[in-house]
């Protein structure tokens, strides 16, 4: 797998959710409500006999708004709904890739998350994704 062709990937699927901004990498300022995409935090290179299939470790912030706002509470929690049209998980796991092979989102967790001088209610997705070794 190519690490820079997976995320866009990804970045490109995130993108279908009506109304959510995805930056494929992470920025110093995002306009909610977004979406980033880190770098993996984790690269197996072992997955199968002879590099067969290598493993990545994701992590997608999605932030809503700023923590104050209460009112944001239903629209974050759409985002981390097992299904549904803004479901992070279904939408990346029913999507079709060119870059890699597999993607399984693992988990959800909800934070305040800080970007700059500014606190956004967030939510962190723990995402695998894997495909063919190089």
């Amino acid at each position: 797998m190519i690490i820079s062709d997976v995320i866009d990937d990804i970045g490109q699927k995130l993108a279908t959710i009506t109304d959510l901004r995805v930056i494929p990498y992470e920025a110093d300022d995002i306009n909610c409500p977004g979406a980033m995409i880190s770098l993996p935090t984790n690269i197996d290179y072992l997955g199968t006999y002879r590099r067969g299939m290598d493993t990545l470790t994701l992590i997608i912030i999605l932030l809503v708004s700023n923590v104050d706002d209460r009112l944001k509470r239903n629209e974050i929690t759409a985002y981390a709904d097992g299904h549904g049209e803004r479901s992070i998980k279904e939408v990346l796991e029913n999507g079709k890739y060119n870059s890699f092979d597999v993607i399984a989102v693992k988990s959800a967790a909800f934070d305040v998350i800080q970007i700059g001088r500014t606190k956004y209610l967030g939510c962190k997705f723990t995402t695998f994704v894997s495909g063919q070794g190089n």
